[in-house]
């Protein structure tokens, strides 16, 4: 049963969405893949890389916010699968099987979201980055009024100025904004702030969803 979204306390006027795992293909079932590939325990990872709360020396934290390569992310890695792990493995491994993972582009999701923005609502990207935003493939996803990429703001989610800095880009109150993400740590600050907060499942149910808040 798809979760239902919890309404904002204003009608909605800007849209802030999620990158990987709403525009692409599933960033958990990617993760997942990847750990079973190399021998680690996908709930045990997965339950530590999307915590709530982290530390500020998190390898997830500091690679979000643009404070280390990705070569010095898999060296921080390490200790963190090998708690999880059966036998011996790096973080290497485990970013050598992530990109062996399809990462495509959803076609029918940044379709819906041209077309809200052509409907001339306004959209912010809103992401957790894993490198530079120039990695982003730009010239694919759809034209947003605004991005606001974590290792470019030194923000990330779930922290709340990163909401309230999307809503701010646009000059709208976070009381009209409709998030939508693929994990529901990342939504609960939304819903904090009186956002309307749809967990993204499948493109199917999230598009409906959204052309029935901005009707």
């Amino acid at each position: 049963m798809t979760t239902p979204p919890t309404r904002g306390t204003a009608e909605p006027a800007a849209l802030l969405i999620d990158y990987g795992g709403v525009l692409t293909a599933s960033v958990v079932e990617a993760f997942s893949a990847a750990c079973a590939s190399i021998g680690v325990d996908s709930q045990g990872f997965l339950s530590e890389a999307f915590a709530a709360t982290q530390a500020t020396d998190s390898p997830f934290v500091l690679l979000e916010l643009g404070h280390i390569s990705g070569e010095e992310f898999s060296e921080r890695l390490t200790p963190v699968l090998r708690r999880h792990a059966s036998g011996p493995v790096d973080g290497h491994q485990f970013l050598a099987a992530v990109q062996n993972v399809t990462w495509d582009l959803d076609a029918a999701m940044t379709a819906a979201v041209n077309d809200f923005i052509a409907a001339g609502i306004p959209t912010v990207l809103v992401s957790n980055s894993w490198g530079k935003s120039e990695t982003y493939p730009w010239e694919q996803l759809p034209a947003f009024t605004a991005a606001v990429v974590s290792s470019d703001v030194g923000l990330r989610k779930p922290d709340r100025d990163i909401y309230l800095l999307a809503a701010e880009r646009v000059g709208v109150d976070p009381a009209e904004c409709v998030f939508v993400d693929d994990l529901e740590v990342n939504l609960a600050p939304a819903r904090e702030l009186g956002m309307t907060a749809v967990l993204h499942t499948a493109a199917e149910t999230t598009i409906t969803e959204l052309a029935r808040l901005f009707a």
